[in-house]
């Protein structure tokens, strides 16, 4: 083992010493490969059921299980962990994370397995599930919006949190209205559009735009990159955010396509926008090697750009095209940054909180050794097979590799977590230091001076 030297991370003043407790990232950054292995297994064995009504509730379970289980399982628990270290402000009552987190994976439980038709009691499933995810979202959303609004950081991608949490909030209220409307069958609302509101919120005004902003600081900070310019994340926000808003007006009063194609131009162009400045970033970078963890921000940037092209195309043509557009932007846009980002993560975390202490004093790990550059590398190609299964349709195929996908987030966690921590080497107290001047003898008096 190697002495670990300074890291960006601790050159770049982030407020880390205020990060909370290693356990509360990692249990959520733990549950989501298990969630991504349960939706594998569940495309492996009814992935036919997407290929006909959207609605169908098997479907509707898979598209929960990666967007709860898997990308906003991760999200919520580096979101924690960010928020201390980017905006330098703690998130109050950290211990209701862990509660939170509890009622996360219950609830998404009960609603997964109460929504096919397989089960005599689905009914009870799905109100428990109408109870526990949205008192998980609240146990969420207080402390950590309370922490984002009071927070002195004025950065970009503080303010890109703000309203990424709005949109979350409104994502959470549009999913319960659905599904107590599912139970219920109280509003006159056609459904497929209440799921297009819903999607568009969640998509959107929530994952994209919390990946944007992350990346305004951390892509600089991972990759040694020039910042990026402020003036023009705040328009990036500002028209993303435009987006979904003006979706649902075009959605709610009336279903004209011109008006619902009118209404994602602000989306293009800051999507457009955004693209010519990181390319610029990513050419200007300082530290030139091509690791796995870029290779899935590169790809995930190639998805994004492919599902934004395809969306007007199944817009207007009306066919099975949105399937593959909604796996490009969920799994491969979302999907492929957040498994870059996980990969820096989890050894930088692991290494803070277990290794720093020893710095100068004990031989330690670096960073690279806690994870493999190789396990991302062979991860990225993996995850390359997932998406191509998937954008094609080939569902069952694509959950044999999703499984694997998530497989190989537990042996990252594992390897990081299974390194040997070195004991403080002995260093002798000020108890033996006196006691080095016990037998020595007094000096003795001086001669008087003669005259």
């Amino acid at each position: 083992m190697k002495k670990a030297p300074p890291t960006m991370f601790l050159n770049s003043g982030l407020h880390i010493d205020q990060a909370p407790p290693l356990h509360i990232p990692l249990r959520f950054f733990a549950t989501a490969p298990l969630f991504m292995v349960m939706t594998g297994l569940a495309l492996s064995l009814y992935g036919a059921a997407l290929h006909g009504d959207q609605l169908d509730p098997i479907a509707v379970a898979i598209v929960h299980g990666i967007m709860l289980g898997w990308l906003n399982m991760v999200m919520w628990g580096a979101m924690y962990q960010m928020i201390p270290v980017l905006a330098g402000t703690r998130v109050k009552a950290i211990w209701l994370a862990q509660l939170s987190h509890a009622l996360l994976v219950t609830g998404l439980l009960a609603l997964m397995l109460g929504l096919p038709d397989f089960l005599p009691w689905r009914g009870a499933l799905l109100l428990t599930a109408s109870v526990l995810l949205p008192s998980a979202f609240l146990l969420f959303l207080l402390p950590v919006g309370w922490a984002l609004w009071h927070a002195p950081a004025t950065h970009p991608t503080v303010h890109t949190m703000r309203l990424a949490l709005l949109g979350l909030s409104l994502t959470l209220l549009l999913g319960l209205l659905f599904l107590l409307e599912h139970q219920f069958g109280f509003l006159a609302m056609d459904r497929q559009q209440m799921v297009t509101i819903h999607a568009s919120w969640a998509l959107f005004g929530w994952v994209g735009l919390l990946i944007i902003g992350v990346s305004f600081q951390v892509l600089p900070m991972f990759y040694m990159m020039p910042a990026f310019p402020t003036t023009q994340a705040k328009q990036i926000v500002l028209l993303w955010l435009t987006t979904p808003t003006a979706l649902t007006l075009a959605l709610m009063f009336g279903q004209d396509l011109q008006l619902i194609l009118l209404a994602l131009v602000p989306l293009y162009g800051g999507a457009a926008l955004y693209g010519l400045h990181i390319a610029r970033l990513i050419q200007q970078r300082k530290r030139k090697l091509w690791d796995a963890t870029l290779r899935f921000w590169l790809l995930g940037f190639a998805c994004g750009t492919l599902a934004l092209l395809g969306l007007p195309l199944a817009i207007l043509l009306q066919t099975d095209l949105m399937a593959p557009v909604v796996v490009l932007f969920s799994m491969g846009f979302a999907g492929s940054i957040i498994f870059g980002m996980l990969y820096k993560i989890i050894p930088f975390l692991v290494w803070f909180h277990r290794f720093s202490r020893l710095a100068g004093l004990a031989p330690i790990p670096m960073m690279e050794d806690l994870v493999p550059d190789r396990l991302a590398r062979t991860h990225s190609w993996v995850h390359g097979a997932t998406l191509i299964a998937l954008s094609l349709g080939w569902y069952q195929f694509g959950g044999v590799l999703l499984i694997l996908s998530g497989l190989f987030i537990v042996v990252a966690l594992w390897h990081a977590l299974t390194q040997p921590v070195p004991s403080l080497p002995q260093v002798n107290g000020m108890e033996d230091f006196a006691k080095m001047f016990e037998n020595l003898n007094k000096p003795s008096a001086p001669p008087p001076p003669q005259t």
